[in-house]
């Protein structure tokens, strides 16, 4: 059983499906989150083992809609994106450029 020293800290992400089968075939490497209280409190000078990333809301066992990704830290920028509307906002830029591996924990 694990314990809270040595468990598993994960960053759970529920995408769109049109997001998330981009980062599935490759193009898109970053995943963007508002600049808010809520995100800043799960990113903001925290360190995940990986990233966990799902199609929506299956359920647990639709393991086909699991992204596993290593996480490799957030950057702050300002973008302007067409799931934000047409001018700029704050974001948390998170990459999910790489595949998850076991050893990367």
């Amino acid at each position: 059983m694990a314990t809270k020293q040595n468990a598993t800290r994960i960053l759970l992400l529920r995408l769109k499906a049109k997001w998330w089968d981009e980062i599935a075939s490759g193009h898109k490497t970053v995943e963007l989150r508002l600049r808010t209280e809520y995100w800043q409190k799960r990113l903001v000078g925290k360190h995940y083992d990986e990233i966990q990333i799902w199609k929506g809301y299956p359920s647990g066992t639709e393991t086909s809609k699991l992204l596993r990704r290593k996480f490799n830290g957030v950057v702050e920028t300002s973008i302007t994106h067409e799931e934000f509307g047409p001018n700029p906002v704050e974001v948390f830029e998170i990459d999910v450029s790489q595949k998850f591996q076991e050893s990367d924990r």
